[in-house]
């Protein structure tokens, strides 16, 4: 994979800090047009891969850079992303307008809330736009992609380990959440993700 390495330390992360720990050589830098030449795929399905493997854009020119700076790309790892989308989307409970069904929230207040967690507006309007779309200053959250990404980077603390099904669901389902803890369901992860099997997590019971 092309994106191997993340300049993103997770949540509440000092990244100059870690920048300084590496020498200036470690890190290759791409931008979207680099990508485009050497990833053998079409526009959409470049678009894709980089969404599901949650890669955002910084400005818009595509960089995967350990500073984070503007016009940067950064591939936000699945595990580390636990933390942030809990906080989201205990934000998004905060500041929804309605009490049911919530799925949208005004953008500033969930990034200023971002913020105070240490996370960069910038970094903080990418994540928004990964896990949904904006229009008109509105935000209008993927929420079921929200909670299969937490439920990917619970298996991922987990890999090599063994875990009783019913354990496991309810720490994800706690992480999410009591307003979206029913969206919890082992066939989200099984579409997308191999560590179900790979960690055998399930010992009782099979997915179905």
């Amino acid at each position: 994979m092309v994106l191997r390495e993340s300049a993103w330390a997770g949540l509440g992360s000092d990244q100059e800090k870690k920048s300084k720990k590496r020498k200036r050589g470690d890190v290759r830098k791409w931008t979207r047009a680099q990508l485009e030449s050497v990833v053998q795929a079409s526009e959409g399905e470049l678009e894709r891969g980089l969404r599901e493997r949650n890669v955002v854009d910084i400005d818009g020119m595509s960089l995967l850079t350990f500073k984070l700076m503007k016009g940067r790309m950064l591939l936000l790892p699945v595990k580390k992303l636990v933390p942030l989308l809990n906080l989201t989307l205990t934000l998004l409970t905060i500041h929804s307008s309605t009490t049911k069904g919530i799925t949208t929230s005004s953008v500033e207040p969930m990034i200023d809330g971002l913020a105070e967690h240490d996370l960069p507006k910038d970094l903080g309007m990418a994540v928004l736009e990964l896990f949904g779309s904006i229009k008109e200053d509105v935000w209008e959250a993927e929420i079921a992609r929200m909670v299969t990404e937490i439920g990917k980077g619970l298996l991922e603390e987990l890999r090599g380990e063994n875990q009783e099904s019913d354990v496991f669901m309810y720490k994800w389902r706690d992480t999410v959440g009591e307003q979206w803890s029913e969206i919890c369901n082992f066939k989200l992860l099984e579409v997308s993700h191999s560590l179900v099997e790979e960690i055998q997590l399930i010992r009782r019971e099979n997915i179905s």
